[in-house]
């Protein structure tokens, strides 16, 4: 099972693909910020590339599932687990979906109640423990991809960009000069862009 909390990258993605190529059907659990995930998209395009059967199902309330993810979807059955008040019917129908496409064994009581077992919340990963790796694919998704070659000079990790950040919120001039003669960032657009972005990743 994977859940992409902070732009997995590097190897992660190759073990998804490996995974979806083991598999004989898929579970996609999609919300907002699925559909917004880069890995999820590229994770349910090859779903689809290799034929695998696929069961949407959705986690967020009051969110129809809409571009790409819309027409991956489509005419699909899906099953709602956002709201308390269907869990249970979404459950039953989800079981029914799941032994019609073959896989036995659901309907015991053994394995509803590890359906129904509670689950562990996970704690996210934030940005400040990016990898370089990561950080560039985030510089790559912002479209300030010519901060590629002097952040991975300096080596800019996830908490490098966090002391950025403070940097910024501390001393606005500095931070700005640092960012337009150390990291190259010439256009006073993209140095306020650069901050932003910052901004959504520190609050």
């Amino acid at each position: 099972m994977w859940i992409d909390l902070e732009q997995m990258g590097g190897s992660t993605l190759e073990a998804m693909a490996t995974a979806i190529d083991h598999s004989a059907l898929i579970l996609i659990c999609f919300s907002q910020r699925y559909k917004e995930s880069p890995n999820c998209r590229m994770e349910a395009e090859y779903t689809l590339q290799q034929r695998k059967s696929l069961i949407p199902v959705k986690f967020q309330d009051q969110y129809n599932p809409d571009g790409w993810l819309g027409m991956t979807i489509g005419t699909k059955l899906w099953f709602d687990f956002s709201k308390v008040d269907v869990f249970d019917k979404s459950i039953e129908g989800l079981i029914k979906e799941l032994e019609r496409k073959g896989v036995s064994g659901l309907g015991s009581s053994s394995s509803q109640n590890l359906l129904l077992a509670p689950v562990t919340p996970v704690a996210p990963v934030g940005p400040d423990s990016w990898k370089i790796e990561e950080v560039i694919e985030w510089l790559v998704k912002i479209s300030l991809s010519s901060l590629e070659g002097p952040f991975k000079t300096e080596a800019v990790d996830g908490a490098a960009l966090e002391q950025l950040r403070h940097l910024e919120s501390k001393s606005p001039e500095f931070f700005f000069r640092v960012m337009k003669e150390e990291f190259g960032l010439q256009k006073f657009g993209d140095r306020l862009r650069f901050a932003r972005e910052l901004a959504k990743l520190f609050p």
